[in-house]
């Protein structure tokens, strides 16, 4: 974890959604970019404050999860 999100009162365990998120996509806290991480506490900060709760519907349709994947996996794929 980073030091900003502690200072901001990100903490773990996380807003319920997160874990929905997790389970939608089929990943791992530990595989979300800081910016995937950002993106999710915005979404969830932005509808509960209004009052709403936080729907993964929603969040599908306004999110995508692009899979990177490094050189070496490509190259072992590709033989397989």
């Amino acid at each position: 974890m980073f030091e900003a999100f502690f200072i901001a009162g990100l903490r773990l365990p996380a807003h319920r959604f997160v874990a929905e998120v997790l389970q939608r996509y089929d990943v791992q806290i530990h595989q979300l970019t800081p910016n995937a991480v950002v993106a999710l506490a915005k979404y969830v900060w932005a509808v509960t404050s209004y009052g709403g709760q936080p729907s993964i519907e929603v969040f599908a349709k306004n999110y995508c999860l692009n899979r990177k994947t490094s050189l070496i996996s490509r190259i072992v794929e590709s033989f397989t």
